[in-house]
């Protein structure tokens, strides 16, 4: 399937305008690149583009993928609480947006399943060079915490490191799971004046 797919990102091309914010060309083009794509996929294998603002972007036989379009020259936001969720416990949630205490809950109140490959990957395109990579959230090398952002992912550092695969798949999710929780601490941390001024 992921040769498929690159093969598919080979034969696509798409112009990304200069001068324009990098996070807003990306989020116009998707929509075309994911057209694209769809039209390059063999008709034998199972690929659907998913409703808007879905917590995935597409499927490619039942796996659930976020194509990501980037410079690659900086961390990207990655993070999505139904794709940790599914990725770590094999559920999707009924409902998707929830605090980070019914996040938790999901996560440590539901056996930790082992998806072997159905996983929530990202197709990442390097917008100036046109390569494409893929990743599972698991095979990323580094999460970067950004207490913004929750989680973000360097994905010029991660296409030097295409050939990483964690050791143990168990502590991996609690390396995600912990940059998770670093974003959050250092969140609260940063509001409490704020958030304890007496107005």
């Amino acid at each position: 399937m992921n040769r498929i797919l690159l093969e598919a990102c080979r034969a696509i091309s798409v112009t990304f305008p200069r001068g324009v914010d990098g996070r807003i060309s990306s989020a116009v083009k998707e929509g075309e690149y994911l057209d694209k794509l769809a039209s390059a996929i063999p008709n034998q294998i199972k690929f659907e583009i998913s409703k808007a603002r879905h917590w995935c972007d597409f499927t490619c036989e039942g796996v659930p993928f976020n194509l990501k379009l980037s410079d690659c020259k900086t961390a990207d936001n990655a993070f999505n609480k139904t794709a940790v969720i599914y990725s770590i416990t094999g559920q999707v949630p009924e409902i998707k947006n929830m605090n980070f205490n019914k996040f938790w809950g999901k996560i440590k109140e539901t056996s930790w399943a082992d998806l072997d490959g159905r996983e929530y990957h990202y197709l990442v395109v390097n917008k100036t060079t046109g390569e494409a990579m893929i990743k599972s959230i698991f095979a990323v090398k580094s999460y970067v915490p950004n207490p913004c952002n929750i989680m973000q992912i360097n994905w010029g550092r991660e296409f030097e490191e295409q050939d990483y695969t964690p050791e143990d798949l168990t502590e991996k999710k609690k390396e995600l799971l912990r940059c998770i929780q670093k974003s959050i601490r250092t969140s609260i941390n940063s509001q409490q004046e704020f958030a304890q001024a007496d107005i």
